[in-house]
C-alpha cells in the first residue's frame, strides 16, 4: 500500500527485482500510473489498483480483486501513511480520524483481510511499515496523532505476531527515521 511514491514504491521494485508479481496501490491515480509504468519498464510484473487506504471499502474492494487477479497473497506491506505538523491543541477530531484510520486501521483492516488467506494457506508474510516516531518523541515536532499512529501500528504487529505465527505466518514491524524521498 502506499507504493506510488517513496518507501513503497522502492519496495516494490526491490520485490519486483527478485521475480515477485507486484500489486502496488496509492490514492492518487496518476501518480500510480506512472509508478506501474516505471516498475513494467524495468521488467516488473506490476498493476496500480487505486485505494485510499483509510476507506475501509475501498480496501475491501482492493483485496477482491488482488484475490480475483492472482488468487493468494504471500506478503503484506502496510506502507500507507500521512503526515502532519500540528499542535496537539489545533488537531481536529476530523485530523486524528484521518491519521488513525490512514496509518493504523487501514493495517489493521489488510492484515485481517489477507491474514485470513494466509492462515488458510498456513504461509504469509506481513510488513508493517511504522516510525522511529512510533518509538521516540521528536521534540521539534509537533504531532501526536502521528506518535500515537505509529506507536499502535508497532503494537499491532506485536499482537499479531504472536497470535499468528503458529498458523504460519510471520508479522514484523520496520521503524525507518527521516528517509530521503520526493
Amino acid at each position: 500500500t502506499g507504493a506510488s511514491s517513496g518507501i513503497g514504491k522502492a519496495l516494490a521494485f526491490e520485490y519486483g527485482r527478485k521475480g515477485a508479481q507486484i500489486v502496488i496501490t496509492g490514492r492518487n491515480e496518476q501518480n500510480l500510473l506512472e509508478a506501474e509504468t516505471e516498475l513494467r519498464k524495468a521488467g516488473i510484473k506490476a498493476k496500480g489498483i487505486v485505494c485510499d487506504s483509510a476507506s475501509e471499502e475501498q480496501t475491501r474492494k482492493m483485496v477482491a480483486t488482488v484475490i480475483q487477479l492472482f488468487g493468494r497473497i504471500d506478503l503484506l506491506i502496510n506502507n500507507a501513511g500521512i503526515g502532519q505538523w500540528k499542535s496537539a491543541l489545533d488537531i481536529t477530531t476530523e485530523d486524528w480520524d484521518l491519521m488513525i484510520k490512514t496509518n493504523l486501521s487501514s493495517a489493521f483492516q489488510l492484515s485481517q483481510q489477507f491474514g485470513k488467506m494466509m492462515i488458510d494457506n498456513k504461509y504469509g508474510k506481513i510488513v508493517n511499515i511504522s516510525s522511529i516516531s512510533g518509538l521516540i518523541v521528536n521534540s521539534e515536532h509537533s504531532h501526536v496523532h502521528y506518535l500515537t499512529s505509529k506507536a499502535g501500528l508497532i503494537h499491532l504487529t506485536r499482537g499479531l505476531a504472536v497470535e499468528w505465527i503458529k498458523s504460519g505466518v510471520r508479522v514484523n514491524c520496520i521503524t525507518p527515521g527521516y528517509t530521503a524521498t520526493k
